[in-house]
Parts: structure tokens; sequence; C-alpha cells
């Protein structure tokens, strides 16, 4: 054959043939040698793994409870001080030790115009919603949406504030109720903002609002003991605006 006729009568061929097949004993040698990995390299890897999984589970901002203690101008009715809005990852464990409370069995309920989804879960009001939803609360905004759940909470003793916008616009205002006794008037008047928030501490519920009436003046009396038919009197006399409590928890005013 020619390969074999050169290689009997070129130098430099035979030359380059040689190195080739030490090469090739070098790495059929390889095969049987055992490789001793680091000790330390398995807890490495262990840490790397974790801190992706946790970078992953949290959203880009995440308020947590060493805001408590700060105080942040809030929407033009109140001062909210440590709100926090909590998110997670579909699916994945809450930072707080929160747990996802969603029925995956039930329908899907479209309940607003960004069609979010609720679920009040305990003192968080959870919120699902297919398109992105940034979540203001003072000077601090996070947002959530898609494979990202929304997780509201309110450590403060007073009422919390927050403002959802859809591509900068405000359409939905949540008010959350605080930690501690009831300081709004039971009996007063002012904006649908104000009204909702003293619903939310004698009722003890979460309230959503729509952005567009925030500003529609109602006179309200919670003394009684039935906040929530005391609402519905409140509302029917100013307005054409309904209250309900719905079925994930939270009270809606539309």
């Amino acid at each position: 054959m020619a390969f074999e006729r050169a290689l009997q009568t070129d130098a430099q061929l035979q030359a380059e043939y040689r190195a080739f097949q030490r090469t090739h004993e070098d790495l059929d040698f390889l095969k049987e040698e055992s490789i001793e990995p680091p000790a330390w390299l398995s807890d490495r890897i262990a840490t790397r793994l974790e801190e992706a999984q946790a970078s992953k589970n949290k959203a880009p901002i995440w308020w947590t409870g060493w805001f408590r203690n700060l105080a942040f101008g809030g929407l033009a009715v109140a001062a909210i001080g440590g709100a926090i809005v909590g998110i997670m990852s579909k699916g994945g464990a809450n930072a707080t030790g929160g747990v996802d409370g969603f029925n995956h069995n039930a329908p899907p309920k479209v309940v607003n115009a960004a069609k979010i989804q609720y679920q009040l879960n305990g003192d968080h009001l959870e919120a699902r919603s297919e398109g992105v939803v940034t979540v203001q609360s003072g000077e601090l905004s996070s947002k959530f949406g898609g494979s990202v759940k929304g997780d509201l909470q309110n450590p403060n003793p007073s009422p919390a504030v927050f403002s959802l916008q859809v591509d900068g616009k405000e359409f939905e205002v949540v008010v959350l109720p605080g930690k501690g006794p009831v300081t709004e008037p039971l009996r007063s008047e002012g904006t649908l903002v104000e009204f909702a928030q003293a619903l939310a501490s004698a009722s003890s519920t979460p309230v959503r609002i729509p952005a567009g009436a925030k500003e529609t003046r109602v006179s309200w009396d919670f003394s009684g003991n039935d906040p929530l038919v005391a609402a519905t009197t409140a509302l029917r006399s100013a307005s054409s605006l309904s209250v309900d409590k719905r079925a994930s928890g939270e009270i809606a005013i539309r």
C-alpha cells in the first residue's frame, strides 16, 4: 500500500508515526488511572449550587425585615414603614418561610384587567399574573409575573398601601392591615384609599380598590359588628362602587 511504502522510505513520516504511537499508548494507559478529587471540591460544588438556587428563587429586589425601622413616604394618604413585597419563583420556597397557598386544581379566576389571581395565605397576600406587574410602596418597588409570584406582607402596626402598576400605569391599590391595634378612625370620611385603610383595620383583611376611583370621597362607620355590611352601606350612599369578600380571602371594591 502507498502508506506502508511511504512509511518505509520517508524519515519524517516515520518520526511522526512513532510520535502518534506513543500518544496512543499514553492515552490507553490513562484509562486505567484512578483520579482522586480533592476533599474540598464536593463542598464547593454544593455551596455554588445552593447559591445559584437561592439567587433563582429570589426577586431582583428583596425587601427584608431590617426595613422595619425605616419610614418611607407612602402614597399621598399615608407614610409606610417597612411594608414588604416578597417575591419567589413559582413552586419555590419563600425566604421568610411562607407556603404556596394556591389551590392549583382550581380554575384560574380573572379578577381585574391585569389578570391577577390573589390568594390570602395567613397574613400574606400572594399574587400571580400572566404579565409583569410592578408593586410600589413608597420609594420601594419590585416586580412579579409569569413564573415569579408576588407576596405582599405588612409587619407594621398600621395599614400599608401598595400601588400595582402595568407599563407604568397604576391600575389597582392594595391595602394590607397592620399588626397592631386598630388606629384608623372607625367613624370618619375621606378618600377611597383612606376608607380602604379603615376597612382593612376593622376587618383585619386586605382590601383592593381600583386606582381610577381612589380619590372618591366616602363617609364610613365601622363601629358595628360587621365591617363588610358597613362598607356596603357607605359605598352605596357615596358612589356606584360595590364591595364583596372574595373566595381567595381578600375584600374587593369595584
